[in-house]
């Protein structure tokens, strides 16, 4: 009986001890699949951070290429296009009413790409006598209008495709004229010359007046520093003399110290640089 328990006594001991010795074991077989998961999770990381170095030098190696081709490929020239000369000066002459005593001069200045300032003065020497066209209107006159203007006018060149000094253009104006005019009646005589006018008495005026109004014109340029204006427009004439004088120095055709308005044309040749 004894001999039983004692066996049954050491059984128990080793089966605890081949329990412990299992547990034992099976901890460290964790402990070491621990140590390989942890080992696995760095070389991916290293791998991971290999991939990327790669694709750096990848892309690297790509830009240099691209910047060795295109230093290598020829460069060619952009054409350089030749711009158009803009002048911005006229200095012109008006020859319409030349022929009859007058010297008419302007200037036109460019202020901006579309617009222009332009002065003109006039100084004239008018003689109307019984033998000039004007004298079928005149019938017993004699009429002298000596004197000056001077005109400003603001010239804005319309079209978008346009530029100042070229082409199509709207001009508001002002502008202040002054006359000595001189008006003389006479009867007519013949002798050994033929028919000539004697005048008995003359009458001697100042006059004066402003005026303001608009011009529509057109100027063109060619070989290159040349130009022609062509304009008409229509002013209204303020005396400042009074209707008094104007009446009693009007030309029968036109008169213009009246108050009122006046038509108006005129044409220039001119030099522009």
């Amino acid at each position: 009986m004894k001999k039983i328990v004692y066996l049954l006594i050491a059984s128990l001991f080793m089966v605890s001890a081949a329990t412990a010795q299992t547990s034992d074991s099976l901890n460290a077989i964790e402990q070491q699949q621990e140590m390989l998961r942890q080992e696995q999770l760095r070389l991916q990381a290293k791998q991971d951070s290999l991939k990327r170095e790669q694709d750096r030098i990848v892309a690297e190696k790509a830009k240099i290429q691209q910047q060795q081709q295109s230093i290598a490929q020829p460069v060619t020239p952009t054409p350089v296009t030749q711009q158009e000369h803009y002048n911005h000066t006229v200095i012109a002459i008006h020859p319409l009413l030349a022929g009859i005593g007058q010297v008419d001069l302007s200037i036109e200045q460019r202020i901006s790409k579309t617009s222009s300032l332009y002065l003109e003065g006039v100084y004239h020497d008018f003689n109307l006598r019984e033998n000039s066209t004007a004298a079928v209107f005149m019938s017993g006159e004699w009429v002298a209008y000596t004197g000056y203007r001077a005109e400003l006018q603001y010239r804005y060149y319309v079209l978008p495709e346009e530029r100042a000094l070229y082409k199509l253009y709207v001009a508001p104006l002002f502008y202040f004229k002054q006359d000595e005019i001189t008006r003389g009646e006479g009867i007519q005589y013949y002798n050994n010359n033929g028919q000539r006018r004697q005048f008995q008495y003359y009458n001697q005026y100042l006059a004066q007046a402003l005026g303001a109004g608009a011009n529509l014109g057109y100027q063109i340029q060619f070989l290159q520093h040349l130009t022609f204006d062509m304009n008409v427009g229509a002013t209204y004439v303020i005396p400042l003399n009074g209707k008094t004088i104007s009446d009693i120095t009007n030309l029968p055709l036109v008169n213009p110290y009246k108050e009122g308005m006046l038509l108006r044309m005129n044409l220039s040749l001119g030099f522009a640089f």
